[in-house]
Formats: C-alpha cells, sequence, structure tokens
C-alpha cells in the first residue's frame, strides 16, 4: 500500500516538475524574442515598419533633405497620414486613383500654400473672346491627342519657382509654332519669368497668361538651349533675349464656360486652361479621370493638348509642369463637364496665334 502511494507521490512530482520546465522555458523563449532583434512584431509594428522602408525609398527618389532627426519624424508622420489618405480614397471606386509623388512629406495646407495664388486670372475682354482658328468646315474627331502629332514639348518641373502661368503659355506657344509647319523646338520658360515684369508678371510670385503672349508679340521668345532653366527668378539676360525665334502676332480667348468650343479649339491647336489645383486630388494625383474633389477658385494652369468623348467620363488631357513623376508622366485626365467645368477648366481658356 505504501509502496503504490510512494509510486503515485513520485510520478505526480515528476509531472509538476515537467510542467515547471515547460513553463520557465516558455518564458526564457519569450524573453528572447522580445529582447531580440527579431522580435515579436504586433500587426501595427509591421506596418510601421514597412511604412517607415517606404519612406526612407521616398527620400532617397526625391533627393528629400531633412536637417534634424525632429523633421525626419515629423515628416514620416505625415508621410504615413497620407498613406492612409491614399488608401482610404483609392478603395472608394472613383474615377482616378492617388498615389505617392514628391508632395508625399507635405500636409494638404502646406501643398496649398506653396500652389495658391500663383496666377491672376484677369478679366476676359469681350472683343478677344472668339475662336478665331475655328474653321467653317471643321470636322470635330471624338478624341484628339497633339502628342501623336509630334506637337507637344517635354514635361518640365518648375521645382521651388512656381510659375505655372509662364509654363502654359510658353508651351501653348511652342505647340502652336509646331502646328504652323514649324518644327517642335523647347521654347524658354525662364526667359519669360526673367524678363516679363514690365509686362506685369511677377516671376516666381504670379504673372498671367494673357502677359506672356502680349511678351511674346512684342520680344518673340528664345529657345531653351539658348536662355535655360535655373529655377529661380533672375535678372533678365538682354543679350539672350534677342535670340528669338518664335513671335506670335496675336492671341484669342476661348468662350469661356463651353465644353464644346473648348474642344473645337484643341481640335485645332493646344489651348492653355486655368484650374483649381490646390487641395488632396491634385497632390496625390496619379492616373485616371479628376471628376471631383476641386472646385472653381482657379490658383493653376496646365496646357490641354487633347480630348475624349468616347470614354465615361469624357475627359481632356492636360499637360502639367510638375516633372514626369507626378500623375501620368506628367499629364492628368480632367472630366469634360458642362459649365464652369471640372476644377473650373472651361472658364478661362486662351491661345496664341502666329
Amino acid at each position: 500500500m505504501f509502496e503504490g502511494l510512494s509510486q503515485r507521490t513520485n510520478k505526480n512530482h515528476l509531472k509538476n516538475s515537467i510542467i515547471t520546465f515547460l513553463a520557465i522555458s516558455s518564458l526564457c523563449f519569450l524573453a528572447y524574442f522580445v529582447s531580440s532583434d527579431n522580435s515579436f512584431k504586433t500587426p501595427v509594428d509591421f506596418q510601421y515598419n514597412l511604412e517607415l522602408e517606404e519612406f526612407r525609398s521616398f527620400i532617397s527618389k526625391y533627393s528629400k533633405d531633412y536637417k534634424t532627426e525632429e523633421e525626419f519624424y515629423h515628416r514620416l508622420r505625415i508621410f504615413r497620414d497620407n498613406l492612409s489618405y491614399i488608401r482610404v480614397f483609392n478603395s472608394q471606386g472613383q474615377t482616378w486613383y492617388m498615389g505617392i509623388n514628391q508632395f508625399s512629406d507635405l500636409t494638404h495646407e502646406e501643398f496649398n500654400l506653396a500652389h495658391k495664388n500663383k496666377i491672376i486670372v484677369p478679366e476676359l475682354p469681350i472683343s478677344d473672346t472668339t475662336e478665331k482658328l475655328a474653321h467653317p468646315n471643321l470636322k470635330m474627331k471624338r478624341k484628339w491627342d497633339w502628342r501623336q502629332e509630334g506637337c507637344v514639348t517635354q514635361v518640365l518641373n518648375e521645382g521651388n519657382c512656381d510659375a505655372p502661368w509662364a509654363y502654359t503659355a510658353v508651351d501653348a506657344i511652342a505647340s502652336q509654332y509646331c502646328v504652323s509647319g514649324h518644327n517642335l523646338v523647347q521654347l524658354s520658360v525662364q526667359e519669360v519669368i526673367d524678363c516679363s515684369g514690365s509686362y506685369g508678371n511677377n516671376g516666381c510670385n504670379g504673372g498671367t497668361i494673357t502677359n506672356v503672349y502680349k511678351f511674346a508679340m512684342k520680344n518673340g521668345l528664345t529657345t531653351e538651349e539658348i536662355y535655360p532653366n535655373t529655377g529661380k527668378q533672375g535678372v533678365c539676360k538682354t543679350a539672350k533675349e534677342k535670340e528669338t525665334i518664335a513671335t506670335i502676332s496675336k492671341y484669342a480667348n476661348v468662350t469661356p464656360n463651353n465644353a464644346t468650343a473648348l474642344e473645337s479649339v484643341i481640335l485645332q491647336t493646344p489651348v492653355s486652361v486655368t484650374v483649381e489645383a490646390i487641395g488632396a486630388g491634385w497632390q496625390n494625383y496619379k492616373g485616371g479621370v479628376i471628376s471631383s474633389n476641386c472646385g472653381t477658385s482657379l490658383d493653376w494652369a496646365v496646357l490641354a493638348i487633347g480630348y475624349n468623348l468616347d470614354n465615361s467620363p469624357p475627359y481632356y488631357i492636360c499637360k502639367n509642369s510638375w516633372g514626369d513623376d507626378w500623375g501620368e508622366a506628367g499629364y492628368v485626365r480632367v472630366s469634360i463637364v458642362d459649365g464652369a467645368g471640372t476644377c473650373g477648366i472651361q472658364m478661362s481658356p486662351s491661345y496664341p496665334i502666329f
């Protein structure tokens, strides 16, 4: 009897010892992972590390330079907020989608502040409001793209000198020069930024498209090769300014708030258009057709180089000046609707004439 009791006691002791050993081993095993570089991570930790690596790739790709550790983590927080916004927006089934670009470390407020009030939209004189290129026998096409005709210059990047009024007007002149039978050439935006102050423009701080046209009527434009871009406003180089190749004879404004009128002129030449581009839609735009999330407070300018009426929704093709990594290789599609148009694109279109 006592022998059986002793055996059961020994077995229970052995069992308890094994359980104790396994418990201590498990705690040690867990402690090792918690303290090691390969420590156990929660889903939140993994998400943070993935976004941190994406942020580091972003810094390298766009040559970002944060001066302090505090600034680094401040921009990281903004970057992660923008990533979250982009994910939510892209899950909603819109006609366009968002993605990472050079503006992804800016808050929406910072982006808006950096790009607003860079263009002044003058009142359109009634005498100038006409499609002077319109041909009575013009046969409209359902879609058109001036890139396929070889009359659109390469996408440029304004960098820190926001002068959309200069870029779109110079691009329009270069395209009209080509449409008129000349070889396509990159004309100098820098010349306009440096030299058109007496026409009412203010370099990197704002200007008007029509003032560029007036400057080009009087002085003509030289090439980018002769007068290269510096990314900032400088003193006018009058010697280079005199080497002109493209002088326009006049300019015209398309009938405002009229999609058919704008389409008919785009079919004949690229057109400078003004839009409201502040806000997350343009800041994070990656592709597709912008059809909402903007108003009609015109603050930016792009070049309308084509359209497609067969798509749903129909759209304009516009060339921006934020580099070819923004949007669709530097381009944005904007939906065609009646009236002022999406983002106000039909409110103030204009174009040069040789």
